[in-house]
């Protein structure tokens, strides 16, 4: 009896935490997709200085996020000045129903003058 008893306190306790975790993991992953974003800033500009020019290509700054599990990495709007940076959420992983503040934090972007979108989810 006393078994079934601390079971149940277990069972509860954690169906109570399992909605916070899932939510700090979600996060978390969006942390680490704006970090990537924030590198591939910097090698965008060391790209610049070598070759004169921002490169479109992702994977010739980092040929390692084409396997990323969450996201999608991107180049767009390349110019001879600007540049911006796109973090997609794959639809199979739970970065897809990311949200901050009822704004969705599935595409993240940054640009070569740091101008972040959606703001709410940068913060």
């Amino acid at each position: 009896m006393e078994l079934l008893i601390v079971l149940a306190v277990m069972a509860i306790l954690s169906a109570l935490a399992y909605p916070s975790f899932t939510l700090y993991l979600v996060k978390n992953q969006r942390l680490a997709a704006q970090q990537h974003l924030y590198h591939l800033q910097l090698l965008q500009e060391e790209w610049r200085l070598y070759h004169g020019q921002y490169t479109s290509d992702i994977n010739e700054l980092d040929n390692h996020l084409a396997n990323h599990p969450h996201y999608e990495f991107s180049i767009t709007l390349v110019s001879a000045h600007d540049y911006k940076l796109i973090a997609t959420a794959k639809e199979s992983s739970a970065q897809a129903q990311d949200k901050q503040a009822e704004q969705s934090c599935h595409t993240l972007s940054l640009t070569h003058s740091q101008e972040t979108t959606p703001l709410s989810c940068w913060q």
